[in-house]
C-alpha cells in the first residue's frame, strides 16, 4: 500500500516524489533556462513570445496547479532560483521579522491583483515590459531565498503565484513530495509544500482570525476579479483609473456575496 493510502493527510516525507532528487534538479535547470529564453525571446521578438507566454503557458498553469501543484512547485524556476542560495550554502538564512510574517501574504495578493491587472494595458502588449516581469521575479526570488530562510522569502510569502495555487490545489489529484527542503527548516506556518492536502484547511481554522481573513479576503474577491478581467474594457477604451473602479466593484461584489452565504445560507467556507 503507498505511503497516500496509509495516511489519510502525509507529509512530503511521506509522499512519492516520482523522480530521484537528481532529476528533479535537472528539471529546475531547464526551466529556470526556458525562463531566461522566454525574456529573451519576448525581446527579441515579441509576438512570438507574447503568445508562447499568455496564450500558451499561462492557461495551463492554473490546471496544473489544480490537478498536481505539487510538480510545479518543484519544477518552478522562479522556486529553482529561490533555493539556489540554500543549496550550493550562501544563503544567510534569516527568520522573517513579525511584521513581513504578517503581511507576507497580502504583499503577495496585492502583486497578483496589481500583475493580472496590469496585463489589460501593459504586459499583454509590450514584450519588453512582460521580459522585465518575468526577470524581476526572477531577481526577487533569487534574493529572497538570499536572505531569508527556506522558502520564506518568495515561494511561501510573497509569490504572487501563491494565493492562486492554495486557492485552487485545496485537494490535488496527484501529491508529489516536495524535494526542495532537505531538511524542513519550520520557515512557514501551515506550510503547503509540508503538507499540501491540508494546509488551506489549518489556514481557515488558525486561531489568528487576521491571519485567516487574508486568505478569505482573496477567495471572496478572486472570482469578481476574474470577472472584472474578461469583462471590464482594456485602455485605452477606458481609462486606467475607470478600468481599475470597474475592477474595484466587481470585487466587491464578490466579496459582499461571500459574506452574504457566509452569513444566512450557512454554507461552509471551505467547501
Amino acid at each position: 500500500m503507498s505511503a497516500q493510502g496509509q495516511t489519510p493527510f502525509p507529509n512530503y516525507t511521506q509522499l512519492p516524489s516520482y523522480l530521484p532528487l537528481p532529476a528533479w534538479h535537472a528539471l529546475r535547470i531547464a526551466s529556470a533556462a526556458l525562463a531566461a529564453g522566454m525574456c529573451l525571446l519576448l525581446y527579441l521578438r515579441p509576438e512570438i513570445g507574447l503568445f508562447l507566454v499568455w496564450k500558451v503557458v499561462m492557461p495551463v498553469m492554473p490546471l496544473v496547479f489544480l490537478l498536481a501543484p505539487g510538480i510545479w512547485r518543484n519544477a518552478c524556476p522562479l522556486a529553482a532560483l529561490n533555493q539556489t542560495p540554500r543549496l550550493l550554502g550562501f544563503t544567510k538564512g534569516w527568520s522573517q521579522t513579525p511584521l513581513i510574517k504578517e503581511y507576507s501574504y497580502v504583499i503577495g495578493v496585492a502583486l497578483c491583483f496589481a500583475l493580472i491587472s496590469g496585463r489589460k494595458f501593459l504586459f499583454n502588449e509590450s514584450g519588453t515590459a512582460a521580459a522585465l516581469l518575468i526577470v524581476a521575479a526572477l531577481v526577487g526570488a533569487f534574493l529572497g531565498g538570499l536572505i531569508f530562510k527556506g522558502k520564506s522569502g518568495w515561494c511561501s510569502s510573497i509569490c504572487p503565484l501563491l494565493p492562486v495555487q492554495r486557492l485552487y490545489g485545496q485537494t490535488p489529484s496527484l501529491l508529489v513530495a516536495n524535494s526542495h527542503c532537505q531538511p524542513c527548516v519550520g520557515c512557514t506556518k501551515n506550510c503547503y509544500d509540508f503538507n499540501p492536502s491540508v494546509a488551506y484547511l489549518a489556514d481557515q481554522y488558525d486561531d489568528d482570525r487576521h491571519y485567516t481573513g487574508y486568505r478569505r479576503f482573496f477567495a471572496a474577491s478572486f472570482p469578481g476579479f476574474i470577472l472584472a478581467f474578461y469583462l471590464v474594457p482594456n485602455p485605452p477604451e477606458v481609462s486606467i483609473a475607470a478600468m481599475y473602479l470597474q475592477f474595484a466593484f466587481y470585487m466587491a461584489i464578490s466579496i459582499a456575496t461571500f459574506n452574504v452565504l457566509d452569513t444566512f445560507a450557512k454554507t461552509k467556507a471551505n467547501t
